[in-house]
C-alpha cells in the first residue's frame, strides 16, 4: 500500500478551531501515550491506548477551573470493580509551555513520525503517540489553534471568543452570580501569573 500523502497544515483558522475544540469535547481525539520510564536507566515508554479530551473550564462561586487536555490510562494495581485502576493525567491549557512535533536535523526521523510532546511550565514532558503523520499534525495545530484562541482572548479582552472553552455550573439563587466576562478576568490573571512564574523559574 502507499504512504498517505502528507496534507498541508493550517496554521490557524477560527472555524478549524471551533470544529477542533467540540470534536475534543464530546468525542474525544485517540492516540497512544508513552507512560516515562520508572528509572534513569530504563528507556522503554511504554505505549498505551487513550483518548485525549478537552474539558471545560468551569467557574461556580469563587471557584474557577481553568480548561486542560485529559486523557485516562490504565496505570496497573487492582480495582473491585474493572480489575485495573485508571489513572487521570490532565494539563491545564494555560500551563502548557510548549508543544513539539519534530526531531533536531542531525538526527534520523522516520518517514512517518507520529510523535509529539507537551512540555509543562514545570518541567513535565508528556510523549503522545498519533495514527500517522497527517494526524499528528492535525491534533498538534488543532491544540495550537485552541491555545492561540485562549491567548488571543486573553491579551485582547474579548471573552466571546472563548465561551466554549468554559461553563458555568452556578445554581439558581447561589451568589455570587458572575458574568462570563467577569470570569475571562479570572483567566486573564491566571495567563499572567502562569507567564510570571515560567519566568521566574
Amino acid at each position: 500500500e502507499s504512504e498517505p500523502k502528507k496534507t498541508r497544515r493550517i496554521y490557524y483558522n477560527d472555524v478549524f478551531a471551533f470544529r477542533f475544540i467540540q470534536e475534543a469535547i464530546h468525542e474525544g481525539i485517540p492516540m497512544l501515550y508513552h507512560h516515562p520510564p520508572k528509572n534513569p536507566v530504563d528507556n522503554d515508554w511504554t505505549g498505551q491506548s487513550m483518548t485525549m479530551f478537552i474539558r471545560p473550564g468551569d467557574y461556580r462561586g469563587q471557584i474557577v477551573s481553568q480548561p486542560k487536555l485529559e486523557w485516562s490510562t490504565v496505570d496497573g494495581g487492582w480495582s473491585r470493580l474493572t480489575g485495573t485502576s485508571a489513572k487521570v493525567i490532565s494539563v491545564s491549557l494555560l500551563d502548557i509551555h510548549s508543544i513539539m512535533d519534530e526531531i533536531e536535523e542531525e538526527d534520523e526521523q522516520d518517514e512517518n513520525f507520529c510523535f509529539f510532546s507537551i512540555t509543562t511550565m514545570g518541567g513535565n514532558v508528556h510523549l503522545l503517540e498519533c495514527s500517522d503523520e497527517n494526524e499528528r499534525d492535525r491534533v498538534v495545530t488543532g491544540i495550537r489553534n485552541v491555545l492561540s484562541q485562549l491567548s488571543k482572548g486573553i491579551v485582547a479582552g474579548d471573552g466571546t471568543v472563548t465561551k466554549d472553552l468554559y461553563t458555568n455550573t452556578e445554581e439558581a439563587g447561589e451568589l455570587p452570580l458572575r458574568t462570563h466576562e467577569q470570569i475571562f478576568k479570572v483567566t486573564s490573571h491566571d495567563f499572567l501569573d502562569s507567564l510570571g512564574n515560567s519566568i521566574e523559574s
